[in-house]
């Protein structure tokens, strides 16, 4: 199966090559003018699932977890200062719950953690959850003493 290009209505693997070598647009471009989603790829559903494959394969999908280094900074200028497609607005309304602010957008609640070394349970954003639940830095310094072998103690 291939998709059809919209500006010449001829069938590509890949229309944004083919829109870059044949008619100059980036796939930026192409993918606004025609209504796409800007953060995914315009492509058929077997060569989605071959470089799926591949990222699973390769290991390039660890990129994508919480706390590795990105080459964007946060707080960078010019950071989410694009105008985003319908097509990505209504995936993100789909996948984030909450309400908008008054900035326009949309909040992802807090879920409740239990803290690894005293049990207290506090409040995180999904994307924060993993391995470092602690609910202060002198319960972080307990458990990371406690894995070195250090003798500790449990101040209330």
């Amino acid at each position: 199966m291939k998709i059809e290009c919209k500006i010449c209505h001829k069938k590509f693997k890949r229309v944004c090559a083919h829109a870059r070598q044949a008619h100059g647009m980036s796939a930026r471009e192409y993918k606004k003018q025609f209504g796409y989603d800007l953060g995914r790829g315009i492509l058929t559903d077997y060569d989605r699932e071959y470089m799926r494959e591949q990222t699973l394969k390769n290991g390039t999908y660890k990129n994508l977890e919480y706390g590795t280094e990105y080459r964007f900074k946060k707080g960078q200028d010019g950071l989410g200062k694009y105008e985003r497609s319908r097509q990505t607005q209504e995936r993100l309304k789909k996948q984030l719950l909450g309400k908008g602010n008054n900035k326009g957008q949309i909040l992802v609640p807090k879920v409740t953690v239990n803290c690894g070394t005293c049990g207290t349970g506090f409040k995180k954003y999904p994307r924060q959850v993993g391995k470092n639940n602690y609910c202060s830095r002198h319960c972080s310094t307990i458990a990371r003493n406690k894995a070195m072998g250090k003798s500790v103690k449990l101040s209330t």
